[in-house]
Formats: structure tokens, C-alpha cells, sequence
């Protein structure tokens, strides 16, 4: 299965399906980081909510741990061969912050190299958002252009979706040069 890290979808794989999800700062960690910000340091009280806000942040991180826990355990024990494009993610947080921060995506891609049977990871420069997956067209498409539509043959298709199955072609080449 060829699986394709997104934005808006988390994670797309080869066969259609889409896995959504995201493990946002709890209202109680919000509430605690603002207290925090108005207390004194290295007061008492500044360390009783540094300490509250230690464990409401370990409950969040144990929460993505088994998310992430969940979903690699998922796709290794339901595919032999896993094939992903090896994501620059540390620049997506400078773009898209807390909604990648939330999702854990570089967690999964990292336990996947160890846990898939046959993991494939693909050279990051491939432009497999910007070929057709049925003509092998290249055009440009904007980031938020969720829908792909070739001009050459007329090809309608979701933009992950279209990367995903790309992603496989990709990965089904490099497993016949090994």
C-alpha cells in the first residue's frame, strides 16, 4: 500500500482509504499555560502550575503515542509493503504549526521504517502531486488545489489520491531495480 502524509488528510492510502485525525491542546492546557503566564517565577504557585501543566502535556503525548501507536499497527499488520515519499515535515511546521503539531505525522512515517515488513521511502524531490497517475503528465497545481485535473487527458482526480497511486508507481519501480 502506498501511503501519502497530508494536511488536510492525515494519511491517504493507495486503496481509497482515508484516515483523519489529530490530538489538539486540551482546553484544560490552554486554561494552565495562560494562569502560568501571569504567575511570578520561581514563585511557589508558578511551580505548582508548571507542574500541572507537565502532566495535562503528558496526557496529550500519551494520547498521540497511541494514535500513532494504533495506525502503524494498522497499516503493518494489514500490508506487506508500505511505500511513503520521504517529507521534509520539520519546514511543514513552519507553515502549518499546530495542525501538524497535532497529528504526529513524522512519529508514524519514523515507528513505519521499523515496524513495515518492506518499507519504502521515496526521494522527496518526485513530483508526484504534479504527474497525472494515469498519463504521467507533469503539470503544476497549487497547494490548495484539493481537486487534480490533467489537461492532457483529461483525468479527474483527488490531489492526495492522485499522489498516493503516483507514490505506488514510484515505489513498484524501485522494488524491481532492487
Amino acid at each position: 500500500v502506498s501511503v501519502d502524509l497530508g494536511i488536510k488528510n492525515q494519511l491517504t492510502l493507495s486503496n481509497g482509504l482515508i484516515i483523519n485525525y489529530g490530538i489538539p491542546k486540551s482546553k484544560r492546557e490552554k486554561r494552565i499555560q495562560r494562569r502560568l503566564s501571569k504567575k511570578i517565577k520561581n514563585s511557589n504557585n508558578y511551580y505548582k502550575l508548571k507542574n500541572r501543566l507537565n502532566i495535562e502535556q503528558t496526557k496529550n503525548a500519551n494520547k498521540r503515542k497511541d494514535t500513532v501507536n494504533k495506525t502503524v499497527h494498522y497499516l503493518s499488520s494489514n500490508y506487506d509493503i508500505v511505500i511513503t515519499q520521504d517529507d521534509n515535515i520539520n519546514s511543514w511546521k513552519h507553515l502549518f504549526g499546530k495542525r501538524i503539531e497535532s497529528t504526529s505525522i513524522g512519529g508514524i512515517k519514523k515507528a513505519l521504517k521499523h515496524k513495515a515488513s518492506t518499507f519504502i521511502l521515496l526521494d522527496r524531490f518526485l513530483p508526484t502531486t504534479k504527474e497525472c497517475s494515469k498519463c504521467h503528465n507533469k503539470y503544476n497545481i497549487n497547494l490548495n488545489d484539493r481537486i487534480y485535473k490533467c489537461p492532457n487527458c483529461g483525468f479527474i482526480i483527488n490531489r492526495d489520491y492522485n499522489s498516493t497511486l503516483n507514490d505506488l508507481y514510484y515505489g513498484i519501480i524501485k522494488i524491481n531495480e532492487l
